[in-house]
């Protein structure tokens, strides 16, 4: 592992720590710094501030929570079950997620999203074609606002119809590829 790759992870568990007993608002970027010994420049270098820690972090531990490799081609929909029954039941991701802003929230999803429809594309179709990086993002961008509007309801809509209303926007020729 790299020295920032170790870094990064102190810096997440620290914060992560941080915001369980302290909250966000209160956390500042020194606290961050002495819990988890990491030099202000390496902090830095890696994150623009505390906000762009928070929307890493948020990454960071959706990955954690889910590995869409585990899941065979045609096991979308028990990918999403799971990843939204993690989610659910995460305490630790429902306070980061209500500690976001829309706009951070949909950028963090929005990148989850996109890698993991260009991962699993390109994963089982060798021809990867660029011209669906539009399709993908829109894909990822509404897959990003359904789950916040599932989230800002607390989680009322059940599962199985929030992925539903998801593969809604999928458009035929993605969801060949993606054997939706």
């Amino acid at each position: 592992m790299s020295d920032n790759r170790k870094a990064e992870a102190k810096i997440y568990d620290s914060f992560i720590a941080l915001i369980r007993s302290e909250g966000f608002e209160s956390i500042s970027i020194k606290q961050i710094l002495l819990d988890s010994g990491v030099s202000r420049s390496t902090f830095y270098r890696l994150f623009e501030d505390k906000y762009d820690l928070l929307n890493k972090t948020l990454l960071y531990v959706t990955k954690k929570y889910v590995d869409p490799e585990k899941y065979a081609e045609n096991e979308w929909r028990e990918f999403f079950v799971d990843l939204l029954t993690r989610l659910k039941q995460s305490r630790t991701l429902k306070m980061f997620y209500h500690h976001s802003s829309f706009a951070q929230f949909f950028t963090t999803n929005q990148q989850f999203f996109t890698e993991l429809l260009r991962s699993r594309i390109e994963k089982y179709e060798k021809n990867y074609d660029e011209s669906l990086n539009l399709e993908i993002m829109m894909i990822a961008s509404c897959c990003s606002s359904v789950l916040y509007y599932w989230m800002k309801n607390d989680f009322t809509i059940p599962v199985n119809e929030v992925i539903d209303r998801g593969y809604e926007v999928v458009p035929d020729r993605l969801k060949d590829l993606l054997r939706v």
